[in-house]
């Protein structure tokens, strides 16, 4: 393991000469989640950058229990590091890479994205991820997951943006996971704003208990969001809401709830959501320094 991380760090330092160069913010931030499935997950990470701005650096330490109803609990420790790199016509790449190191096994997450600027109103991005899926009875079985995506924005007018995605999901149990998302962002003022959203979200399998994948479901839904001042913070608040909704088995209910406090460097939240019969749980908070 110590020889893993050894030389996953020291490819990264080899990526980035400016690696050692000064930080300039930081982050620090516990995160516990809880599902219908019997999932609880809990972690504390650490994050911090660089100030190059050409080819700037930072890296992710995270500690994480998983634990799952009927089953042992699982450790995990992780290093990533992420390297962004500018290129000309308006192009970069950014890669991430590092060890994640459990009660099971050692296991090497990297992801790979490239994004190109079209105009002044077009982006797309192309991204590639192998990474774990954060259960219990999966990792008991070594199940992982490769995930590849394309993504297009349209800034539509000062107000509205449209951003379509697609991402196909390969499981090494051999479940095949197919998604798609059209998202029309509309900002009527500072404090608020409404997406209306269409998703498509199909799976060979739905592998309730060992991770969740949704069979042939489809959503239209809608999603607002305000933001107000309250004492020298900002309190967000938002719902997603399914107007409609189905999957294999017939109509079902989608919704979310989330509500956000930022004062200062100290941010926390809380998040409710439902999809069918699953539901979740999560609460969050963080520090974040900038110098």
């Amino acid at each position: 393991m110590y020889r893993t991380v050894c030389l996953v760090l020291g490819l990264l330092f080899l990526m980035v000469p400016g690696v050692f160069a000064k930080t300039v913010g930081d982050d620090l931030g516990y995160q516990y989640t809880s599902d219908s499935d019997g999932v609880r997950n809990q972690s504390i990470s650490y994050s911090s950058s660089t100030e190059d701005v050409e080819k700037p650096f930072s890296y992710t330490v995270n500690l994480t229990r998983y634990t799952q109803k009927n089953a042992t609990s699982i450790n995990e420790y992780s290093l990533i590091g992420q390297w962004r790199k500018e290129l000309p016509k308006d192009q970069a790449w950014t890669v991430w890479a590092g060890a994640a190191r459990n009660d099971l096994y050692t296991f090497m997450p990297v992801s790979v994205m490239y994004e190109k600027r079209i105009s002044t109103k077009e982006n797309i991005w192309i991204d590639y991820s192998r990474e774990n899926i954060g259960t219990v009875e999966a990792y008991q079985a070594r199940i992982y997951m490769n995930a590849y995506s394309l993504a297009y924005l349209n800034r539509l007018n000062s107000k509205m943006d449209l951003t379509a995605t697609v991402t196909r999901n390969s499981y090494t149990d051999g479940n095949q996971q197919n998604l798609a998302k059209l998202e029309l962002e509309s900002r009527f003022s500072r404090q608020f704003k409404s997406i209306l959203i269409g998703s498509y979200n199909d799976a060979d399998r739905a592998n309730f208990g060992t991770y969740y994948a949704p069979k042939d479901e489809k959503v239209l839904s809608i999603r607002p969001e305000y933001t107000v001042g309250i004492g020298q913070g900002y309190l967000t608040l938002s719902t997603t809401q399914g107007l409609l909704a189905r999957n294999s088995t017939g109509h079902i209910r989608v919704y979310d709830y989330n509500i956000n406090y930022q004062i200062g460097s100290f941010s926390t939240g809380y998040t409710y959501s439902k999809e069918d019969t699953y539901t979740s749980r999560t609460y969050k908070i963080s520090h974040q320094t900038e110098w």
